[in-house]
């Protein structure tokens, strides 16, 4: 009866790790058929810029960024919207006439809500960054030629200026990228959104903010409303902190929740519209985070090496379901999905230097 229990469990385990496996497979081989959207028409679209964090040093940075940029000053407004912050800090802001929004929340998602109720609605487009991004100089010139008058959101290529130090987090931005935003968009279905530099129609945002959740629900919103999540490979933004301690964390308790509560409603509802769209956003929720699934392969495989080593490898699969092979298998199909998701770029000895050096097994979970 135990050992019935244990190949269910194991069988069931291989599901889940499986569906992960060929979903990223697929992804990974269509991103290779991406190609950027065309330029649309330049409006000197009227931008909000805002600016969410609590560093007054990354803050001013970001700032000082964006004052260089090189589309013209009067059709942007920055907005910082922040805890506390030192007198000096203030005067400096306002002298470079930012607006500055108080927020009492340790939350970007709810201190973006809070920019959004404060203000005006003058604006084309909202454009969401973190204290920590430092845009192109072209960046909003880049934004106001491809975003079409018919999208709702975009978001563009997030990537981290200093290579070396952060280059496992890099790489793993740069598979995401491209399995979940180039190889969803050559499908024809919604990027995912990704932290900072996400572009949204400043007046459909407002509205989606008022009805509930921001940034937990918000691609999910949008794909429900039967909006395309469009990608801009060519739109880079740079952000030097990619991952934080508590991104799987949040991986878990989102999916746990939605699919405690929303899952199902979202499936009826996709195929009753037709909206294949959500259907694929909702199965993608079960999707685990690539470095995570990776890793967790790899360790299962070691460990049932290392009992068949010791026992023996029959002895092993009369207790697993399926077997060894099988286990094996998968790990060779997201081992492949990774390595073809990887820019040239990285294919160098520096980086490879750089990843030894600076890999660190606490941020895969």
């Amino acid at each position: 009866m135990l050992l019935h229990v244990f190949h269910f469990a194991t069988g069931l385990v291989y599901t889940l790790l499986a569906f992960s496996s060929l979903y990223i497979l697929i992804f990974s081989l269509l991103a290779h058929f991406y190609l950027d959207s065309s330029p649309g028409n330049t409006g000197n679209k009227k931008m909000a810029v805002i600016l969410s964090g609590n560093n007054e040093n990354n803050l001013l940075d970001a700032v000082a960024s964006l004052l260089n940029q090189s589309y013209p000053c009067e059709f942007f407004d920055i907005a910082v919207v922040t805890g506390s912050l030192k007198p000096q800090t203030i005067t400096e802001l306002e002298k470079r006439k930012v607006e500055i929004i108080t927020s009492g929340s340790a939350k970007p998602a709810e201190n973006i809500s809070k920019a959004l109720e404060a203000l005006p609605s003058q604006y084309d487009l909202a454009v969401i960054l973190d204290e920590n991004s430092s845009p192109e100089p072209d960046f909003l010139s880049k934004i106001d030629k491809c975003f079409h008058p018919q999208m709702k959101a975009l978001q563009c290529h997030r990537t981290s200026k200093v290579v070396s130090s952060a280059i496992q987090d890099t790489i793993c931005e740069e598979v995401n990228n491209s399995i979940f935003r180039k190889g969803q968009r050559a499908s024809g279905f919604s990027a995912s959104l990704s932290g900072s530099g996400k572009v949204f129609d400043y007046n459909y945002l407002k509205n989606v903010t008022n009805r509930g959740n921001f940034e937990e629900e918000l691609d999910l919103r949008l794909i429900a409303d039967k909006n395309i999540i469009f990608y801009s490979d060519e739109v880079v933004i740079y952000d030097d902190h990619l991952q934080n301690k508590d991104s799987y964390k949040q991986w878990f308790a989102v999916r746990f929740l939605y699919f405690r509560t929303n899952f199902i409603k979202d499936i009826v509802s996709a195929f009753k519209s037709g909206n294949t769209d959500l259907v694929n956003k909702s199965l993608q929720m079960a999707v685990m985070p690539v470095s995570m699934l990776l890793f967790t392969l790899l360790a299962i495989d070691i460990l049932l090496i290392i009992s068949g080593v010791i026992t023996s490898f029959s002895a092993v699969s009369k207790v697993i379901s399926p077997g060894l092979n099988a286990w094996l298998l998968l790990l060779v199909i997201t081992g492949f999905s990774i390595v073809i998701s990887i820019p040239r770029k990285f294919y160098s000895f520096r980086c490879l230097k750089a990843l030894v050096m600076n890999f660190k097994l606490r941020k895969i979970y």
